[in-house]
């Protein structure tokens, strides 16, 4: 299935950040699919689920649509200022997933992974969590009557 092999090749990127090399938090060593919210023993965390999806260019029985895969990650405060967590997580998002080399996840893409927006949760000042969010379009073609 097409669309479920965008998600599993995003998912096998975001498992990459491990808190070693160029990256700042272990958000890739609890990955969910599905949104959902985590409890402080299960962070740092990525969630990953598929956004509305759109036609974008009809061609006969061929159409291309528009597939958002929003990418979430959480993680604990402490004692760090939140303004910090926040960027090395979306650091780390965009590293793992920004893949120059291989933009078009598995050959699956009709064109590129895109980036379409991201942001920064920050806590309450009671909270002790930060979270982000970033949305990536994944354009793909597909036939008339084919639901991936």
């Amino acid at each position: 299935m097409k669309l479920q092999d965008i998600i599993e090749a995003i998912e096998t990127r975001l498992a990459s950040i491990d808190g070693t090399g160029s990256y700042n938090t272990k958000a890739g060593e609890n990955i969910v699919r599905g949104k959902r919210t985590f409890d402080e023993p299960e962070m740092p965390a990525c969630c990953l689920y598929l956004g509305p999806r759109s036609a974008d260019i009809t061609q006969g029985e061929r159409q291309r649509v528009l597939s958002t895969v929003v990418i979430e990650a959480h993680s604990l405060v402490g004692t760090s200022n939140p303004g910090d967590i926040g960027i090395q997580l979306l650091s780390d998002i965009q590293r793992a997933v920004e893949d120059g080399d291989n933009m078009n996840l598995t050959k699956k893409l009709a064109g590129s992974l895109l980036w379409e927006s991201d942001e920064i949760s920050y806590p309450d000042d009671a909270g002790r969590f930060v979270a982000v969010q970033v949305v990536y379009n994944t354009p793909h073609v597909r036939r008339y009557g084919d639901p991936e």
